[in-house]
């Protein structure tokens, strides 16, 4: 197996976010505004989880969404998950738990979307910051410090 070096990486990155956000196009259309609203916690959660191209799961729970993150896998190109209120809205993540995670949002619309300049976040930084989001608990906005990404 070839060795990555930095400039790889970095293609690698840019190629995975780029993927991403056209998966992220495809997958939310999928939404169909049927979703059972429940509570979680202190808020109100209408969200849908998304595992590679696995079908998507409504009203995910905390352990379903710490399970998810903890099984990705770069190596068999099952490294990405989708945490979204809408088409618009939500949260992402590529990469997996021994490499460590880049992570994106967006809220409304692709003129604001965000990622975190921190890359090869841990798995447990991701987790708070999954759990946090789907709790509606904006904490974890201040957990990283997040780039717009201009299109």
């Amino acid at each position: 197996m070839r060795k990555s070096s930095p400039c790889n990486k970095s293609k690698v990155l840019i190629g995975a976010t780029a993927i991403l956000a056209l998966l992220a196009l495809g997958i939310m259309a999928n939404f169909t505004g049927n979703e059972k609203t429940i509570t979680h916690g202190e808020g109100i959660s209408k969200m849908k989880l998304t595992i590679c191209d696995q079908e998507p799961i409504n009203n995910p729970s905390n352990e379903v969404i710490i399970d998810s993150l903890n099984s990705l896998d770069m190596a068999t190109g099952n490294a990405f998950v989708i945490l979204a209120v809408n088409d618009m809205t939500y949260m992402q993540v590529s990469g997996d738990k021994n490499i460590g995670f880049d992570l994106e949002y967006q809220e409304g619309n692709i003129k604001n979307h965000f990622r975190a300049k921190q890359v090869g976040i841990p798995v447990s930084e991701i987790e708070q910051a999954f759990i946090a989001y789907l709790n509606e608990n904006p904490t974890w906005k201040s957990q990283f410090e997040f780039e717009r990404i201009s299109w």
